[in-house]
């Protein structure tokens, strides 16, 4: 028996004794759930998979959202919220080009919009505990993990549980980079643009009391705004050198699209546009 029919049989088991479900509705049932579950599956390979290849990004994009719709008819509540906050972090990654492209799919944009709205301020705690229990059982998926923390980080910048989940962000985006050289090497991400880089990105420096805005400007000059510090910035390749006018220079290498991070005097330093 295939694997596919092996699990439209157990299904089968599990729905058959519901109350009132007869045979036409408990298949309709199964293939909801067999589909959400092929659909999960694909959307994640391709979310994955653009993390190296972001010519994998629209299509991944696509994917989620089919996904996601999937399994909310599928009434898997726990995987829909999962796949939206993936659907949070590939919209921060679209270019205007990514964007151009899914203009003619409306299921598309009708659920980035929906994962856009905003949420109340009070809901932090609620979707930091659901982050850490994902990442409880995820410990071996950095990357999926390392999302679920930035929607938190982002949706509640000023709270104390998007500040907690900013920092888990992070560590968990390094514990990527830390990863196997070879599985490193597959890596590419995409050639550096100075103009994907100019515009407000979110700092967190081991000498900074709090997570900053640092503005990058396209004439080279860049402004650490809380405390008004300027400086100029030069890229070269994946490195990032930042030429402070109050202190020595400090280099960060890009890990992701939009995250630079570098060992700096008392600890990491770290950069992320998506973050704003």
């Amino acid at each position: 028996m295939s694997h596919a029919r092996k699990r439209a049989s157990a299904l089968s088991f599990q729905l058959a004794p519901w109350p009132g479900c007869d045979e036409r509705r408990c298949a309709s049932a199964v293939s909801a759930e067999f589909s959400a579950d092929q659909a999960y599956n694909q959307a994640v390979e391709l979310l994955r998979k653009s993390q190296s290849d972001t010519s994998a990004l629209v299509p991944a994009v696509r994917a989620l959202a089919a996904a996601s719709e999937a399994c909310e008819k599928a009434h898997d509540d726990v995987r829909a919220a999962e796949l939206n906050a993936y659907l949070y972090w590939s919209r921060k990654k679209l270019t205007l080009a990514d964007t151009d492209d899914l203009k003619g799919a409306d299921g598309v944009a009708k659920r980035l919009e929906v994962v856009a709205k905003q949420v109340p301020q009070s809901s932090a705690q609620a979707y930091l505990d659901r982050a850490n229990a994902f990442a409880k059982s995820h410990m071996d998926s950095p990357l999926l993990v390392a999302i679920r923390y930035f929607e938190v980080g982002d949706r509640f910048k000023t709270t104390d549980a998007g500040r907690e989940a900013i920092d888990l962000s992070l560590e968990f985006m390094q514990k990527i980079t830390a990863a196997p050289a070879e599985s490193m090497a597959k890596a590419q991400p995409k050639p550096f643009d100075r103009k994907d880089f100019v515009g407000k990105w979110n700092g967190k420096h081991p000498e900074w009391f709090r997570p900053s805005v640092v503005e990058w400007k396209e004439d080279g000059t860049f402004l650490m705004v809380d405390k008004n510090l300027p400086g100029k910035w030069t890229a070269t390749g994946d490195t990032l050198t930042l030429d402070w006018d109050c202190c020595a220079p400090e280099t960060l290498n890009r890990v992701d699209a939009d995250l630079f991070i570098g060992e700096v005097s008392r600890g990491k330093f770290a950069l992320r546009g998506s973050f704003l």
